[in-house]
């Protein structure tokens, strides 16, 4: 997961690891009132206003964000599982279907 920042203020104060995330959070304290926050993960991209606040609470704001874009991808790859595996079975009952077909014509 990676993690971008773009302040409203071009000097970032805090900067920290997120050792649960693997991934670098910061923001600015000396911004107006808002940090844009951007999380990307597998491919899925989210993007979050957030006040500027203490860590805890930051922290507890990705939490939210990386679990909707985790739900996000895995509703996807469900979907795409599905697809492919109808796709298949009404393949396969097609051709059943042409060869009974050629049977009782022969």
């Amino acid at each position: 997961m990676t993690i971008f920042y773009l302040g409203l203020h071009p000097r970032v104060d805090v900067c920290l690891r997120s050792f649960v995330f693997s991934a670098n959070l910061c923001w600015s304290r000396k911004s107006a009132s808002v940090s844009i926050v951007i999380v990307e993960e597998a491919g899925v991209t989210a993007v979050v206003l957030l006040p500027i606040v203490e860590v805890v609470e930051v922290v507890a704001v990705v939490v939210v964000v990386v679990v909707v874009v985790v739900v996000v991808v895995v509703v996807v790859v469900v979907v795409v599982v599905v697809v492919v595996v109808v796709v298949e079975v009404t393949t396969a009952a097609s051709a059943v279907v042409s060869v009974a077909l050629v049977v009782l014509v022969l």
